[in-house]
């Protein structure tokens, strides 16, 4: 025997095996069927994957003169039911020399066993997809042991190709080889129940053209078909060459829910329907549609009702804030002054732009966020609240890192603060400049219903004052050069040491000559028991310790920076001299 070509079964054990099966009652030992047997039953098993020759399927030559080489060739063979790769011919301790150009491994025997007997070897695919040959004795003395007349046992993980049996006086075409290989080159999966006896409810098979997975009815398939499903009712569903290679859609059984991949010729679209309503699509730029097939941004969301278009939920039991709205922009250069984000609020108008008719989109307000110092440590941000005003964009609210403004762009906007039991609490009237508390409809630029209570007033040029507190630290700096009305009123009666509210006159000079002041003293508490005019509301007045106070007749009634006590009556205060104040009583 020189040359073997595997027959893809468990063949006779024979000098040319290839020439007939197994003959009961000439072929021996068994051992080695029943190892091939075992393996194969667990889905381990040689194939064939083309045509046979001494080159392909694990092909084994014994040419030359040589006793102790074997030449086996590559092959493939399933492993727990899936097909390996082409096993590897790698070197083991009967390697001569390394694979060659041919994918040949070349096994070298040396001797046979001494002493009569048969040694045997199991040619086998180990659990690495490699090609060894296993024999019964322990390296170096390997094959020449006394082991004789047993097959080798199996490594886990070996799948057996052939046994080589030799013998002591074994020529080369003495040698016995038995493969222990099939001839399959196809498989099909049967799926069958008890039914008084196997009967199969589906089976999956395969042709060149597919993959078929057919059940107890029958159908037509045409030459397209790639995957076959049959039901009962004949009704078959297919997969074609077509929509393998052009997807389409997937649908439910009755078609209303659906993902469709180009409804229209080319038009490069994914569509998602429910209970036959087209819910959403991705364009083809990749926009995202919720209600509209016509996405204008990466998600354009429309909804038909009145109730909530967007939720934010998040189910987090710690005190973390969540859910959260982010607005990132990532810039490789970002500057000062960049834009953060905004969130922009758009209506229908009821004339478009052109002067028609017909209602048009417009934008009525808008927030928008914007980094005002970018500084690494020192960051500083900017909030800005804006609404239309007659067409026009107009700044509402800015928080910006130095200050909270309101109107900054100067629009005729009354502003009103309201507390629990006043509606105008505090309402600033734009277009009169007015401020009122107390108020909707101020009268001067500073209007109060109510009381004021403070610790110090400074009046201005041509500026009247109104001051009342029930506090002897109560101070009223007169600073101006030009004439003044003061109102000074007391809620105290009979206060000690001079009164509660206290008026500081201006130094003086000789060109103050002719400075006055209207003073108007009243009190608003209750009066002392018994009352007592001279007394009951009360202001000090104090000045400069160069001056002096004077009455009406030139008598000095104040000098040297003692304080002088006015009483709730009305005076003309005048600077007379450079350092003289004339105190005219007028009531």
């Amino acid at each position: 025997m020189t040359d073997n070509i595997n027959i893809g079964g468990i063949s006779r054990m024979h000098t040319s095996p290839e020439l007939s099966g197994l003959v009961d009652g000439i072929d021996f030992p068994h051992s080695g069927l029943f190892k091939s047997l075992s393996s194969a039953v667990q889905g381990n098993y040689a194939i064939i994957n083309s045509a046979t020759s001494t080159t392909t399927n694990f092909g084994i030559t014994q040419t030359g003169t040589s006793t102790t080489t074997l030449n086996v060739s590559t092959g493939q063979v399933m492993r727990d039911g899936k097909l390996m790769p082409a096993v590897t011919l790698a070197s083991t301790p009967f390697v001569v020399g390394a694979q060659d150009a041919s994918n040949i491994a070349h096994f070298d025997y040396r001797s046979a066993a001494k002493g009569g007997g048969n040694s045997y070897y199991l040619l086998v695919v180990d659990a690495s997809n490699v090609i060894q040959m296993r024999h019964n004795g322990a390296p170096p003395d390997g094959p020449e042991s006394n082991v004789v007349d047993i097959i080798p046992q199996l490594t886990a993980g070996d799948i057996p190709i052939a046994v080589v049996r030799l013998a002591e006086t074994d020529a080369v075409t003495g040698r016995l080889i038995q493969y222990l290989t099939t001839a399959k080159e196809e498989n099909s999966v049967s799926i069958g129940y008890n039914d008084t006896g196997y009967t199969e409810s589906n089976l999956i098979s395969a042709t060149a053209s597919g993959l078929t997975i057919s059940g107890i009815a029958t159908a037509t398939a045409t030459s397209s078909d790639k995957i076959l499903i049959q039901d009962g009712s004949d009704i078959i569903k297919t997969i074609t060459v077509q929509n393998v290679a052009n997807f389409t859609k997937t649908e439910d059984n009755d078609g209303d829910t659906k993902i469709q991949f180009e409804e229209n010729a080319d038009e490069d679209k994914i569509r998602f329907d429910t209970a036959g309503v087209e819910r959403m699509i991705i364009d083809e730029t990749g926009n995202v549609g919720i209600g509209t097939d016509t996405p204008l941004a990466p998600l354009h969301i429309i909804s038909t009702d009145d109730g909530t278009t967007l939720l934010l939920e998040s189910t987090d039991s710690d005190d973390d804030l969540a859910p959260d709205l982010v607005f990132k922009r990532t810039s490789s250069t970002p500057v000062t002054g960049d834009n953060l984000g905004s969130i922009r609020f758009l209506g229908m108008n009821i004339n478009d732009e052109s002067g028609g008719t017909v209602a048009a989109e417009h934008e009525f307000a808008d927030i928008y966020a914007r980094g005002n110092d970018l500084t690494t440590g020192t960051e500083d941000g900017e909030l800005y609240f804006r609404t239309l005003i007659n067409g026009t964009q107009r700044r509402r609210l800015d928080l910006t890192p130095i200050r909270t403004v309101f109107n900054e762009d100067g629009q005729d906007i009354d502003f009103r603060i309201e507390s629990s039991s006043e509606a105008n609490m505090f309402v600033v009237d734009a277009a009169l400049n007015k401020v009122g508390i107390g108020t909707a409809t101020p009268n001067s630029t500073l209007e109060v219903i109510g009381e004021i209570t403070a610790n110090k007033i400074s009046a201005g040029a041509n500026k009247r004052g109104l001051v009342s507190k029930d506090s002897a630290d109560m101070q009223y700096d007169i600073s101006a050069t030009t004439d003044h009305y003061i109102f000074a009123s007391s809620t105290t009666g009979n206060p000690p040491s001079g009164g509660p509210l206290q008026l500081t006159l201006p130094a003086i000079g000789s060109t103050d000559l002719g400075l006055s002041y209207r003073i108007v003293v009243s009190f608003l508490g209750a009066p002392s028991s018994p009352p007592n005019p001279a007394t009951d509301g009360e202001v000090t007045l104090t000045y400069d310790s160069g001056d002096e106070i004077h009455d009406a007749r030139g008598g000095v009634i104040a000098s040297g920076g003692a304080p002088y006590i006015l009483s709730a009556k009305s005076y003309d205060l005048i600077c007379t001299d450079g350092t003289i104040w004339t105190l005219i009583q007028l009531d």
